[in-house]
């Protein structure tokens, strides 16, 4: 008799931080999820939507005032998507 495995979601075991930068710095948010199969990542900002990085860690150089906001990372399997908490990220300018 043949049986199924259930797969779950990935657990989400470190989740992205708030920050606060200074405008054209480089942003670096990250995050890491452990589950079942290959684990694949996605970015999101709120009011942009999905954004274009894949992996594990977001880098965003020379950051501009605009790109303040709050981002979350997605992880994903087989087993379906799981959401980390967001990270604020505010965006300084000198002077």
């Amino acid at each position: 008799m043949p049986f199924h495995v259930l797969v779950q979601p990935p657990t989400m075991v470190m989740d992205p931080v708030n920050q606060t930068i200074l405008v054209n710095s480089t942003l670096l948010l990250s995050c890491y999820a452990v589950g079942y199969g290959t684990i694949a990542y996605q970015w999101e900002e709120r009011h942009r939507g999905v954004l274009e990085e894949t992996g594990s860690h977001l880098v965003i150089e020379d950051i501009e005032g605009h790109s303040a906001g709050e981002y979350t990372c997605l992880a994903s399997n087989e087993g379906g998507i799981t959401e980390s908490q967001s990270a604020f990220v505010g965006v300084l300018k000198p002077g």
